[in-house]
């Protein structure tokens, strides 16, 4: 009979994204190397905060929040994804956006906002619990 804490003991707490070039298919590489994206696993103690406090909030907007509404609206879905994404990333490695770099949670979460393609890579890996898995 399989021991499921044997599992437990290889997961990750983060595990880095090689970000692919959408045009190409190959990973976007400079002179200063190969740009990845440092991601938390979304089953860690803080990402199940981020996740807790983003479903929070949005179930206190669905019920008092906003009068004839009648229930959660696309835009504090799509902001529920967005805060979760960026609270997720932990580290952007070779990333420059608009001539600077990365570095606080506005500039990640504008980067996202700015790039679509980029979103789907983030929420594909992060959905794949086989990347933070250990051997």
């Amino acid at each position: 009979m399989p021991d499921f804490s044997n599992i437990n003991k290889n997961i990750k707490e983060a595990e880095w994204l090689t970000v692919i070039n959408p045009s190409t298919g190959k990973p976007i590489d400079d002179s200063r190397g190969t740009v990845r994206i440092l991601l938390r696993n979304p089953e860690s103690r803080e990402s199940l905060k981020s996740q807790k406090d983003a479903q929070t909030k949005s179930l206190k907007s669905v019920l008092g929040g906003r009068r004839g509404s009648g229930g959660a609206d696309v835009e504090g879905l799509v902001e529920s994804a967005a805060a979760l994404r960026v609270a997720a990333t932990v580290e952007l490695e070779n990333v420059e956006f608009e001539g600077h770099s990365v570095d606080s949670p506005d500039d990640i979460r504008r980067l996202y906002d700015a790039c679509g393609w980029l979103c789907l890579q983030v929420d594909e890996f992060l959905n794949d619990r086989s990347n933070f898995l250990g051997n």
